[in-house]
């Protein structure tokens, strides 16, 4: 399943990424030939251009967009349901502070 579209604004994640490794622009999508292999993306950075794993990138929000929080009642609905259904929302919930928070409130009053 494709995590990131072309034109999308990346960065690649890791503790030792140098600094022409930080922003770019997905410019081609690698799909596996199997269903269990993983989706490739070739990234243009500022210097080279990379063929890397989607693991092992991160999706960089525009300027522009406005950062939408998942609602308390959807977050209630998602703490009762043992696996994510929907990718989306599981990595907004992973990188927002407040929607985690919110998130493990719930589970926590559920257990």
């Amino acid at each position: 399943m494709k995590q990131f579209k072309v034109g999308d604004q990346v960065q690649k994640i890791g503790a030792l990424v140098p600094g022409c490794l930080r922003d770019g622009v997905v410019v081609a999508i690698k799909l596996g030939q199997e269903d269990w292999q993983p989706t490739k993306y070739e990234v243009e950075f500022k210097h080279p251009r990379a063929t890397l794993h989607e693991n092992q990138l991160q999706l960089i929000p525009s300027a522009g967009s406005i950062l939408v929080h998942i609602k308390r009642k959807r977050l209630h609905e998602l703490s009762l349901v043992c696996a994510f259904v929907d990718q989306p929302e599981c990595i907004h919930i992973k990188h927002c502070g407040e929607c985690l928070g919110r998130f493990f409130q719930f589970v926590w009053q559920a257990s």
